[in-house]
């Protein structure tokens, strides 16, 4: 009886994966891979993991695979995956596609002062609901590609020289951008389009409807100085350039941001799901204005 296990299980490792390769899912682990495809009465489940590694050489922790990764089940299978990259060109065979869809719930507060004679310019607050799409394509390891489009509503407070109170925004953007990972810092850049519509009523008499159409360019860097799957706490500068779309004027700003925040992934009906809280603190800078703002939000991320 023994021998026919064995010449089962050497048949389902030479017929079982004709592909030769298996695409990692969400929740899967490279012990469970390896386990699924070499645990035999020829390989011990300890062994099964250092046959999977040492078919992937280019795997250095075992502990981190990602959903879409590809790992290779026969020996030779490295060789015909480089072939594969050039002829398909830009490592096309590498990419994990994500669309998601996110409903969040934030609350902004921003407080500006002027530079000249460090008195306050204006204090903003708002409740904001929102709405966002978007695909991120990770093209390998360390660069991945990111598009959205996200949709604001708010009642909020604004304090200035006019004092104007219980003001509406509706607002949407689109946001492009590029990342690339180098160890625990993320160099980030991305520009993004805005439109916002803002309705003021300082009384039951007065109401005034304004649009305010912006783009910007910036960068920034992301140093992750905690990092966990549910827990991580980031650093680094951005700086950020003003396109005028509607006659304003060119603007520049620098400045650094910090960015705690805790998740929690978990799938419900067979779709996964991520649930996200966390905190912003950002200052930026001009020639003229220091503004510190404050974000605290809560959101909930659905992955197809």
């Amino acid at each position: 009886m023994c021998y026919h296990k064995t010449i089962f299980a050497l048949l389902f490792l030479i017929l079982g994966n004709s592909q030769g390769f298996h695409l990692v899912k969400f929740g899967e682990t490279l012990s469970g891979v390896a386990l699924k495809y070499f645990t035999t009465p020829i390989y011990s489940s300890k062994g099964s993991l250092a046959k999977l590694l040492k078919i992937n050489p280019e795997i250095e922790d075992p502990n981190l695979v990602y959903p879409g990764q590809r790992i290779n089940l026969r020996q030779d299978e490295t060789k015909e995956n480089q072939m594969v990259k050039i002829e398909i060109n830009d490592d096309l065979d590498d990419q994990n596609i994500s669309f998601w869809a996110t409903a969040s719930f934030a609350y902004f507060f921003i407080k500006s002062k002027l530079l000249d004679n460090d008195s306050l310019a204006y204090a903003y607050s708002d409740l904001s609901p929102g709405l966002k799409v978007g695909v991120d394509i990770e093209w390998s390891k360390s660069f991945s590609t990111f598009t959205s489009l996200q949709f604001q509503h708010a009642n909020f407070s604004i304090s200035d020289n006019k004092n104007l109170k219980g003001s509406k925004r509706i607002k949407s953007y689109l946001d492009m951008g590029l990342i690339k990972k180098i160890g625990n810092l993320d160099a980030i850049l991305s520009f993004q389009v805005s439109n916002s519509y803002f309705l003021r009523s300082v009384d039951i008499d007065s109401l005034t409807i304004e649009n305010n159409l912006a783009s910007f360019l910036s960068t920034s860097l992301d140093w992750h100085l905690f990092k966990s799957n549910n827990l991580g706490l980031s650093f680094g500068p951005e700086f950020a350039l003003l396109i005028p779309l509607e006659g304003s004027n060119f603007y520049y700003t620098n400045g650094h941001k910090w960015n705690l925040h805790m998740s929690q992934h978990f799938t419900y009906m067979k779709r996964r799901y991520r649930l996200k809280l966390y905190y912003d603190l950002m200052k930026l800078q001009t020639n003229q204005v220091e503004q510190t703002s404050t974000q605290i939000a809560l959101e909930l991320t659905s992955y197809y």
